[in-house]
């Protein structure tokens, strides 16, 4: 019956066709753009909904209007004020335009009477529904995050090599998803999926990985806004004129977009894109870069607080050494005295083994004995090396 109520809704399984025709001619038909809201949090609870095309999100917004699920056809949402007389517990709002069947409370209480059926398999609804919760209680925890990876066909190698260089850097599982085949290297999917499928799905899969990329065209007009609006993080690999072109096409969103700005000598500067630049990609040098983007992506970037106390200065290059030798690269740095020293060489590319050749050399017995000889005036002449060092 394509104008009423799907044979596989769960809340009417196992009815024979002539109980769908009936259910079907007590149900109106309702459509809703995206954004609509559905049903409101706090309202009476007068009806049920059955999804019947498109997708809609349940908010939570007592709890900062947090996603608690996503719909899709064939789900009901509603039927527990229906059964309790409580008002709404929740919001539904679509996310794409969207097609319901509604149901009022007099049409599900006769209903009831008539098709027994129903409430039980409304019982298997609400079971489940709480089986689910309890999980979710727990799965949220270890929940992954969702990064929309906007691309354009310039920096679409550019981006891949990012991609990769995130798996190289997490302990978890990525997976890529490229809804419009905007990268050069094929993804984890392997039919296309449309926008409403990826955030249909997206809850379980981020519950199975650490981190789920989304890569897109930026020139993709249509629910590209939609999409980055449930993304986690958003990540633009983009020339300066590609970036400018994406700001105006996503309006107020452009806040909330971190720009990996692919630079040749043309590039406009940084400063003239209205969105934060986290990282300047040289086309001809993009390897390091590549890198740290990988790990940020992956969250995977390591921070140094180096501390005070002459000697420790030798433990800071040895504690360098080693993680250099295990494989991990220092991201950003900070210090006091002589780890504002180490910290110094570190962010000027200096790796351990250089770091301690030119601590050695500066710190040698004769420059030590210096710093503490006391001059005819009385004062200690340390300052004075210590100026000279440094120079």
């Amino acid at each position: 019956m394509p104008s009423g109520v799907d044979a596989q809704t769960a809340l009417f399984e196992g009815l024979d066709a002539a109980a769908m025709e009936n259910i079907s001619r007590r149900m109106r038909q309702r459509r809703f753009a995206a954004r609509d809201v559905i049903c409101r949090q706090g309202e009476p609870g007068d009806s049920l909904f059955v999804i019947r095309s498109g997708l809609a999100q349940v908010i939570d917004e007592v709890a900062g209007s947090r996603t608690v699920a996503r719909l899709r056809r064939g789900e009901v949402v509603g039927e527990m004020s229906l059964v309790t007389g409580e008002e709404r517990s929740a919001t539904v709002v679509a996310n794409v335009p969207t097609e319901v069947l509604e149901l009022d409370r007099r049409a599900f209480t006769a209903l009831l009477a008539e098709y027994p059926l129903i409430l039980a398999n409304l019982s298997r609804i609400l079971s489940r529904r709480l089986a689910r919760k309890n999980r979710f209680a727990d799965a949220e925890r270890r929940r992954g995050e969702a990064v929309a990876l906007v691309v354009e066909p310039a920096t679409s190698h550019v981006a891949g090599a990012i991609v990769e260089a995130a798996r190289a850097a997490s302990p978890r599982r990525i997976l890529t998803v490229d809804v419009t085949r905007s990268l050069p290297t094929s993804a984890d999917d392997t039919n296309p999926l449309s926008v409403e499928d990826v955030l249909g799905g997206l809850d379980d899969l981020l519950m199975a990985h650490g981190t789920v990329i989304v890569a897109v065209d930026a020139g993709l007009r249509d629910q590209l806004a939609l999409l980055l609006e449930h993304m986690d993080r958003v990540l633009a690999v983009a020339t300066a004129a590609g970036a400018k072109s994406f700001s105006a096409l996503i309006g107020p969103l452009a806040e909330r977009v971190e720009v990996a700005l692919v630079r040749t000598d043309s590039s406009a500067p940084a400063t003239s894109l209205g969105m934060r630049v986290v990282r300047s990609i040289q086309v001809d040098r993009p390897h390091g870069d590549v890198a740290w983007l990988g790990r940020h992506l992956a969250r995977t970037k390591i921070g140094l607080a180096l501390g005070a106390g002459g000697a420790k200065g030798y433990a800071h290059v040895g504690a360098l050494q080693v993680l250099e030798s295990a494989g991990y690269t220092i991201d950003y740095v900070s210090g006091s005295s002589i780890g504002a020293m180490v910290g110094s060489w570190l962010a000027l590319g200096r790796d351990g083994r250089t770091i301690e050749s030119l601590m050695r050399s500066v710190f040698s017995p004769e420059n030590v004995a210096q710093m503490f000889k006391i001059s005819f005036s009385g004062m200690s002449t340390g300052f004075e090396v210590h100026v000279r060092l440094c120079r």
